[in-house]
């Protein structure tokens, strides 16, 4: 089995690559699926999760997805996230979506739910994709 994550590692990622899907007319959409335990030390005053945490698992299920279809390096150059509803410490069920990729550009989505299943916040990215 693989080691532990430093405690630092907040992201514990599970599950894996959805099949293909087709998506809004724009083709095949590989998906990438991860599962969050968010714990109170990432939570402010009232007990909710920060959007910076929030913001930083879209991202990286943004990115993930982007992985299933290449293989260089990317940076995020967008990335819009938009909160829908208090996320409070426990487990948390996120995807990302690839959108588009071209040559240097990649666009994505994802999307974060809590144990019931109910969207806490969903975002949308742009990648720059190295050429090595």
């Amino acid at each position: 089995p693989p080691p532990p994550p430093p405690p630092h590692f907040f992201f514990q990622p599970e599950d894996g690559i959805r099949p293909a899907q087709e998506s809004r007319g724009l083709g095949v959409v590989y998906k990438r699926q991860h599962k969050y335990k968010l714990v109170n030390r990432f939570a402010n005053r009232n007990n909710v999760i920060t959007g910076g945490i929030l913001s930083t698992a879209l991202d990286m299920l943004c990115g993930h997805a982007l992985h299933t279809m290449h293989d260089n390096k990317h940076a995020t150059i967008e990335l819009k996230t938009i909160f829908l509803a208090s996320a409070y410490p426990g487990l948390f069920y996120g995807e990302g979506n690839v959108v588009k990729i071209g040559k240097s550009i990649g666009f994505a989505e994802s999307i974060l739910c809590n144990e019931n299943k109910e969207e806490v916040a969903v975002a949308s990215a742009t990648f720059r994709i190295f050429s090595q």
